[in-house]
């Protein structure tokens, strides 16, 4: 299989979620497609926050940005995850600009909920699990507008 264009422009892809299954998925998915950076599953916020403090302190190169996707799945209180939300959202500049949240619901409604949460941060919100053609889309749109 080819990789998506673009894609070996990310340095990290963060799986935040609960349900081991849709992890190993969502992680074989990725490593099909050809991504061959970090993936990092989380399977809790708290994880989460220490995580992302890490990365922002290693973010010292504006030259070399970490471009980083961040799944998250809505399993989580809403709360939790909003309060993660405005923790990636006062991250340093050039962390946030090369940082795409993508919010994994059941419903539709549920994720529009928490995209139209005004941070300084990309937000979208996607059923589940990862596929090919997500992955692509999301990129395009997200990091790449012009070949849209």
């Amino acid at each position: 299989m080819s990789e998506i264009g673009g894609l070996s422009r990310l340095k990290h892809i963060v799986l935040i979620g609960q349900d081991d299954l849709l992890n190993s998925v969502n992680k074989r998915v990725l490593e099909l497609i050809g991504y061959e950076g970090a993936i990092h599953i989380i399977r809790n916020l708290d994880d989460a926050f220490g995580l992302f403090s890490q990365l922002f302190a290693q973010t010292n190169n504006p030259r070399e940005p970490l471009g980083t996707l961040v799944f998250i799945d809505m399993n989580f209180p809403r709360k939790g995850v909003f309060d993660l939300l405005g923790f990636l959202s006062i991250s340093p500049i050039q962390y946030r600009e090369n940082l795409l949240a993508i919010l994994m619901v059941e419903d539709c409604a549920e994720g529009q909920l928490m995209t139209d949460k005004k941070l300084d941060i990309r937000i979208e919100s996607v059923s589940k699990p990862i596929t090919r053609s997500l992955i692509s889309d999301l990129l395009d749109r997200c990091f790449f507008p012009e070949r849209s």
